[in-house]
């Protein structure tokens, strides 16, 4: 499965913050907006 821009793993960390969410996808665009929803809605990232 891929991560796309976040829509499901953005969700399981904002309803179970005390999850931990490895989301990856070979899709750089898909990346880019993934870490911009990630800031976007106010969780936490360790991203490289």
């Amino acid at each position: 499965m891929f991560a796309g821009v976040g829509s499901f793993s953005i969700q399981i960390v904002k309803r179970a913050p005390q999850s931990h969410i490895t989301a990856i996808d070979i899709n750089p665009d898909a990346v880019r907006y993934l870490r911009e929803n990630i800031k976007l809605n106010g969780v936490c990232s360790n991203h490289s």
